[in-house]
């Protein structure tokens, strides 16, 4: 099919959804760097004990010395997510982390679609990830991806979350427009996002921009204004638009949550010749595509 490149492109998608689960509303990003930003890891050491029967006050103030020492010295973690390193006064922290996922794609009756289906292996995903907090509440985020034998540019942001205030980022990150959209890889029910994602993914995929969400025990918001993605080499001026999601959980007992949200994006395309890719393919690797125009 071929490309089509309206002069102004405008989406404005909504959801509303009723469910009755045992999750409660979901946190996108925030939890993660709420957890990181409360990483707070105390190092205890017990005094020295002397075995010298020679009575002297040098040993209690090496001691005490040695004590002083090892509490204001970072702090070392590890755990699931990588490695932290945590200042000792718990202001500052870094993590350092990463994912490697490999698929192996075999397809039934590839030769009878031309060009025919590219069955074999590939490295998704291998990515390294820093995330960390600064002093006055300050938080990051520095991610790439070197999966698919290239290189792309993930999160790269800086904000600022200060108690229960709102979080504001700017920077490279996630619109929030869709939970399958925001949602880790790690975390998604299946080896690769819907082919509905894919009918979106190039108005709301990661870009430059300025993004602002908080959240309560029953309500989450986040809204942002954005530019085009880090990765993309502009022909013309570039596109921008917002999006914003709005979910609630009115009731929330131990057997049954009550989920209702709402969505919507806009976008204006880039300006010139080229227009917009809408592509899925059966896998990463494949070069067949459900939807391609």
């Amino acid at each position: 099919m071929n490309r089509t490149n309206p002069p102004h492109l405008a989406t404005s998608l909504m959801f509303a959804g009723l469910a009755i689960t045992g999750c409660a509303a979901p946190q996108a990003n925030l939890a993660e760097n709420e957890a990181l930003h409360a990483s707070i890891v105390s190092d205890e050491v017990a005094p020295l004990a002397s075995t010298s029967t020679v009575t002297s006050a040098a040993p209690a103030v090496d001691s005490r010395a040695s004590r002083a020492a090892r509490e204001d010295s970072p702090v070392l973690t590890m755990d699931a997510k990588g490695f932290q390193v945590t200042s000792a006064n718990g202001t500052s922290s870094m993590r350092i982390g990463g994912r490697l996922q490999t698929d192996f794609n075999v397809h039934g009756n590839e030769g009878a679609f031309n060009p025919a289906i590219q069955d074999g292996s590939e490295l998704r995903r291998a990515r390294l990830e820093m995330r960390g907090t600064l002093p006055d509440d300050l938080i990051w985020a520095a991610e790439a991806d070197f999966g698919s034998n290239k290189i792309s540019l993930k999160d790269f942001w800086v904000g600022r979350h200060e108690g229960d205030g709102p979080t504001i980022t700017f920077g490279h990150q996630k619109q929030p427009y869709s939970l399958d959209v925001e949602m880790s890889s790690n975390d998604i029910p299946f080896v690769e996002r819907g082919v509905d994602t894919a009918l979106v993914i190039p108005f709301v995929d990661r870009a430059i921009g300025l993004r602002a969400q908080n959240n309560s025990d029953d309500l989450y918001w986040a809204v942002g204004l954005f530019g085009e993605g880090a990765t993309k080499k502009a022909t013309a001026d570039e596109g921008f638009g917002f999006a914003g999601r709005l979910v609630s959980a009115p009731v929330q007992t131990e057997t049954e949550v009550l989920h209702l949200g709402v969505r919507g994006a806009w976008r204006r395309p880039e300006d010139g010749p080229g227009g917009i890719r809408i592509r899925d393919e059966t896998t990463n690797l494949s070069n067949f595509s459900v939807v391609d125009t």
